[in-house]
């Protein structure tokens, strides 16, 4: 009866901690995409990737700002994944930024 006990004992214990660790793990991401029209590449593509900081966090938004408007840039964010698409056509360049970003 002891053994059964501690051996149930231990179970509970390896499923408390596994529970705990995956929960310490376990991080806020969102997909966000923008999308941009200008005359330049380079400005529609910081104009298409500025929809993500501001769709994202007013926060993360404002340090982008601060911080130099930096494509790829995110003050206290990570960026997972990062894809970028342009064409011509409208008024110059159109671009697309697809973004995952999870908070640190």
């Amino acid at each position: 009866m002891l053994k059964r006990t501690v051996i149930h004992a231990l179970a509970v214990a390896a499923l408390a901690i596994a529970a705990s660790s995956s929960a310490a793990f376990a991080q806020d991401c969102y997909d966000k995409a923008g999308e941009a029209t200008a005359s330049s590449r380079d400005e529609a593509l910081k104009l298409a990737y500025e929809a993500v900081p501001k769709a994202t966090d007013q926060r993360l938004w404002q340090a982008w700002l601060a911080g130099g408007r930096r494509i790829g840039d995110a003050p206290g964010w990570t960026i997972r994944k990062m894809t970028s698409q342009c064409s011509a056509g409208g008024a110059g360049q159109n671009c697309r930024v697809m973004v995952t970003l999870c908070r640190l």
